[in-house]
């Protein structure tokens, strides 16, 4: 487990952080990430490692979701701090 202490840090640096964890990440040989907010969701994808490409992400408490970002990445799926799904849309979620 990893903590972005998005608070403390610049956005600059924030993606260097991000950039650690996934190498700490490739190096376990981790096989999915999990992500609680907006900043980690952003920062992971932002910060320039090919990790998040790779393995599947899910993504939790996403209060403003670039939905264009999310649907261009099929290996990404979660739900935001306020869903508001239908059930057509739920069955496709996380498939």
């Amino acid at each position: 487990t990893e903590y972005l202490d998005a608070d403390f840090w610049s956005f600059s640096s924030e993606k260097v952080i991000m950039q650690r964890f996934c190498q700490r990440a490739r190096d376990r040989k981790t096989d999915m990430i999990i992500t609680a907010s907006d900043e980690a969701f952003y920062t992971l994808f932002s910060s320039g490692d090919s990790l998040p490409y790779q393995v599947p992400v899910v993504f939790f408490g996403i209060k403003y979701p670039d939905k264009e970002l999310i649907a261009s990445l099929p290996n990404v799926c979660g739900f935001t701090a306020n869903p508001d799904i239908s059930p057509t849309e739920r069955s496709d979620m996380c498939d």
